[in-house]
């Protein structure tokens, strides 16, 4: 699961716990902690260093705040209140599904172009090539390789000569 890849196991336990409990019934205001807190296995550790007295209450705060945006709390009662945030998911499970056929057609050199356009947005082959610290005969080959597949388009920049 991505959460195991961004986060850490327990943290794709507890997401899984939670599809699990929303799959079989309809909580429309997320779950609260002390909920999901029932969900989960007691045997599995909870490995995150936080403030607060509970580590589940850590852990949540931390999936928050992650990248991927898995979960949102959308609540304070009952420990907080969390729900999975499914479009943010789904884009970030598509991002990582696109990152795996890159790498597996074009190896870590189109995985890194393909992460640094990502970021950047636009930029010509030049700047690619000098932001991934590549050959830019390199770089070049690979962006055309990519361009061809459809993963990343040319645009031409406009110039109004006079």
């Amino acid at each position: 699961m991505l959460a195991a890849k961004k986060v850490n196991e327990t943290a794709s336990h507890i997401l899984k716990c939670m599809l699990d409990e929303c799959s079989t019934s309809y909580e429309p205001n997320g779950l609260s902690m002390v909920k999901i807190s029932t969900l989960i296995n007691p045997e599995i550790p909870l490995l995150v260093e936080g403030s607060s007295n509970s580590k589940l209450c850590d852990y949540l705060s931390s999936m928050t705040l992650d990248d991927a945006h898995f979960l949102d709390r959308v609540d304070e009662m009952g420990g907080g209140m969390y729900k999975i945030n499914y479009e943010l998911a789904s884009r970030s499970l598509k991002l990582n599904i696109i990152e795996s056929l890159i790498q597996e057609k074009w190896g870590i050199l189109g995985c890194r172009i393909w992460k640094i356009l990502q970021t950047k947005n636009k930029l010509d082959e030049k700047q690619v090539a000098k932001i991934g610290m590549i050959s830019q005969k390199d770089g070049r080959e690979c962006l055309y390789k990519m361009m061809n597949e459809g993963f990343c388009f040319l645009q031409v920049k406009r110039t109004y000569d006079i």
